[in-house]
């Protein structure tokens, strides 16, 4: 019988005790929830705690059993110290199945999105937050346990400066989300404005943060790496790109043909490698890429071609790589390939298990001749090879609403998938994207193949869906194979029309421009989905990219469904149907990925999409 009230374990984000936020004290966030339903409150949590010091220290201290609540924060200084899946994994595992024997009830929270994302932190942390995430919500699963989503903690208002550790108002707001999952009624909540004086002070914060960090990894970097040359400190996703491309890059001999690269904006965080050749080469290299979407993406676009422009690149990025430029590179492979002289510059993707080392191929002096995509892997070598095969196909095809890519070679390499494709204009004046043509290219894209309609649950793409989600072994596309079941189950003579899709129509793939609406990145093009995927699609990644937490950002896509699919004129629930068959999809896609690339950074899919997914289906 319960009566022990809240028991809490963890670190110091449920430890609380932080500095006091104006008007709110800084209690920990179990505290504010054994207020709300009345609770005494025993708390065993402590700073700087990891998973494995909860397990060893903290949970031997618990000796009752008759808890109402168990309350756990747990990951932060896992992902700040050593962070290894499988222990963290284990270590919660025992914490959630100590806290279910004790106590009727569990709760536990995830990392904010942006934990510890700062200019100058490693940025490892990032790529780990997803992913300690997915562990969290599928154990809390598993055990039972209420999951306090904390995706959209982001703001000052929730977050420090350092943006590790929740205000005060931040741990109130935790504490109130806590109720609520266990079955309480919010309390009225604290609606005072911050004032300007706090918003200077939380700026202040952040730029000091900033600054300590960025120095601390400067000073590391200098004490440990030569800034000229084969470094043997290059990260990871650049040392993989290499080896893979230019085999004999640690091998070569003094006198090997190298050509000298700069490294943008430097070694530990590899996005471009410059050729250094000429001015005119190094800055088309930068400047005939596709525009970054942020302001201040293009900020310092525009900075590092001012720096080059005028001579002061070495000055300013002084990290370098010298690459061999033999018969068994890359550049040789392409060079004969293409039959001509060649410069490239290489772009290196974000963490994701469809990154793939992607060249700018340049002339000598400075012409974008195309882009070449270099499939390393099975998932993106099946990737390359497919984007291959629909522009091969598109050029068959008359277009009046996109302009897409020519395949001016496509084949193999060292085992590697190969494609070059030819440079679309996005370095012409741009136009505005209306909605009538962005709708326009999408249904362009949907009749490539023809239009077809029919019952859902007879339908030739719900035996695709069905298909793809059985061959999932993880948990994840289990649960998605369950909901996808519920949904079609729900509405199995729904009819519906079926097209093509581009499969990534967003922002970053397109460009409006005065010689027309320019498409590339087709790898993910499929035929036979219900009509507006695209669209979907193109909503739900706007939301995102503009910064709205991703369970948010799918909800508002979902209710939003029927005004994105008006030109189609579905009914409401045909509407709201196929955003959730949409999003089924974009999970089926992120849990192959994972199950091709195990180990790679993943979107979340546990973290938002599929908590989502299974609560809506269960609505329609």
């Amino acid at each position: 019988m319960a009566g022990g009230g809240v028991v809490a374990v963890g670190d110091s984000i449920v430890h609380g005790g932080f500095t006091r936020h104006q008007f709110v004290a800084p209690e920990s966030w179990a505290k504010h929830l054994a207020d709300i339903g009345g609770w005494p409150f025993t708390n065993h949590a402590r700073g700087l705690a990891t998973s494995g010091q909860v397990v060893d220290e903290q949970l031997p201290l618990i000796v009752r059993d008759d808890y109402d609540v168990g309350a756990v924060t747990v990951a932060a200084n896992d992902l700040q110290f050593e962070w290894h899946p499988e222990r963290f994994e284990a270590n919660l595992e025992a914490i959630l199945t100590r806290l279910g024997d004790a106590a009727d009830r569990v709760v536990v929270t995830t990392v904010p999105p942006n934990f510890r994302r700062l200019p100058g932190e490693d940025r490892r942390i990032k790529q780990a937050v997803p992913a300690a995430n997915d562990i969290i919500v599928r154990l809390a699963s598993d055990h039972g346990a209420h999951v306090v989503d904390l995706s959209d903690f982001t703001s000052h208002r929730w977050m420090r400066p350092d943006r590790a550790h929740p205000t005060a108002l931040g741990l109130a707001e935790i504490g109130q989300r806590a109720a609520e999952a266990v079955g309480l009624e919010r309390t009225p909540a604290d609606a005072r404005r911050l004032g300007v004086a706090y918003s200077l002070r939380h700026g202040a914060g952040l730029a000091w943060h900033s600054a300590w960090l960025s120095m601390a990894r400067l000073r590391r970097h200098r004490a440990d790496s030569p800034r000229s040359g084969p470094s043997r400190f290059v990260e990871d996703d650049l040392n993989e790109a290499i080896e893979a491309l230019y085999p004999r890059w640690r091998s070569r001999s003094d006198d090997a043909a190298t050509t000298e690269y700069l490294v943008v904006p430097h070694v530990r965080n590899p996005r471009v490698l410059v050729p250094v050749s000429s001015r005119r080469v190094a800055v088309s290299s930068v400047h005939r890429c596709s525009l970054p979407q942020s302001s201040l993406s293009r900020l310092r676009r525009e900075a590092v071609l001012l720096a080059l422009a005028v001579g002061a690149a070495p000055l300013l990025l002084r990290d370098r790589l010298r690459l061999p430029h033999d018969e068994g590179s890359i550049d040789a492979y392409l060079e004969d390939a293409l039959e001509r002289e060649l410069v490239l510059s290489l772009y290196i993707g974000p963490a994701r298990a469809n990154r793939k080392p992607v060249f700018q191929v340049l002339s000598p002096d400075g012409e974008t001749l195309g882009f070449a995509k270099v499939g390393t892997r099975p998932l993106t070598r099946d990737l390359v090879r497919s984007e291959a095969t629909t522009l091969a196909a598109l050029s068959r095809t008359e277009l009046n609403h996109v302009r897409v890519p020519r395949v001016l070679h496509s084949g193999q390499w060292r085992g590697h998938e190969v494609l070059v494709q030819s440079a679309l204009p996005t370095w012409a004046a741009r136009a505005r994207l209306t909605e009538e043509a962005r709708t326009a290219g999408e249904r362009e894209i949907a009749a490539l193949l023809g239009i077809t309609h029919g019952h859902l649950a007879t339908s030739a793409y719900w035996e695709d869906l069905r298909d793809r989600l059985g061959n999932l072994v993880s948990a994840e596309g289990q649960a998605l194979a369950k909901a996808a079941g519920r949904l079609v189950e729900r509405h199995p003579d729904l009819d519906l029309q079926y097209g093509a899709w581009h499969g990534d129509w967003t922002p970053w793939n397109m460009a409006s421009t005065s010689e027309g609406l320019l498409v590339w990145d087709w790898e993910r093009f499929t035929t036979g989905v219900p009509l507006g995927f695209d669209a979907f699609h193109h909503d739900l990644h706007c939301r995102l990219q503009s910064g709205v937490p991703g369970s948010k950002a799918a909800d508002q896509t979902i209710h939003r469904a029927t005004k994105t699919l008006r030109s189609l004129k579905l009914t409401d629930e045909g509407a709201v149907v196929t955003a959730l068959l949409y999003l089924l999809d974009l999970g089926a896609r992120y849990a192959h990925d994972r199950d091709a690339e195990p180990g790679r950074h993943l979107d979340g899919l546990g973290s938002w999409l599929l908590p989502t997914l299974v609560r809506r289906v269960g609505t329609v």
